[in-house]
């Protein structure tokens, strides 16, 4: 899962005093940083004005409920804008949009023999920073892999919101999610997903699912 700022380069111009800045994306780092941790994410990468994260839950998703804490983040991150934006905004701050994006594959991890950080690589973290700027503003997307298998559920109504071209000939669907009763039409599945799956190499390396 990747959360980014809309138009934080902007923001950063008009703050210009950097304890001000600073502290902006403090708030806005820790908030989203105490959801994903609350449902059991772990925050790999903070860009300052963005954070990655993953659920480690979801490694061996025999059961696709695992993946429920996924959407229920991403949805709980758009839910708490109110409560962040009052509170930048009762301090002088300006407040804040933000774009989430979710997908489900294979990660290979790279780990500091030094410390605790890890960093996660290969094509699913590659698109999900990609789609991720084709997301609207305050929305949780998720990629066509991770909407197949929770397409199913419920609790959410999840709707097809465009396309991101993989190449000249190929597509990957992108859909955004909200809580609700689900009406996606089931005529409306892709009967043809993408062939672009990349072998893993798990000799000395962990193998974790978004």
């Amino acid at each position: 899962m990747m959360v980014d700022m809309v138009n934080s380069t902007r923001t950063a111009c008009q703050l210009g005093n950097s304890s001000k800045l600073r502290l902006f994306y403090e708030i806005f780092i820790n908030t989203m940083s105490r959801i994903a941790t609350r449902l059991d994410a772990r925050v790999v990468k903070n860009g300052g004005d963005s954070i990655i994260c993953y659920f480690p839950g979801t490694r061996d998703c025999v059961d696709k409920s695992c993946l429920l804490p996924v959407l229920t983040c991403g949805l709980e991150m758009i839910n708490a804008r109110m409560a962040l934006n009052y509170g930048l905004q009762s301090i002088g701050l300006p407040a804040v949009s933000y774009r989430i994006s979710a997908d489900y594959g294979r990660h290979e991890v790279a780990k500091d023999p030094y410390s605790d950080t890890i960093d996660l690589f290969g094509p699913t973290m590659s698109l999900c920073a990609k789609i991720n700027s084709l997301s609207p503003a305050n929305s949780l997307v998720i990629g066509e892999d991770l909407y197949e298998i929770v397409k199913t559920f419920s609790d959410f109504t999840i709707t097809k919101c465009g396309e991101y071209r993989l190449d000249e000939f190929r597509s990957y669907l992108l859909y955004v999610v909200s809580k609700g009763s689900s009406k996606e039409d089931d005529n409306d599945v892709l009967t043809g997903r993408r062939d672009c799956i990349i072998e893993e190499r798990t000799q000395d390396k962990e193998v974790l699912h978004l």
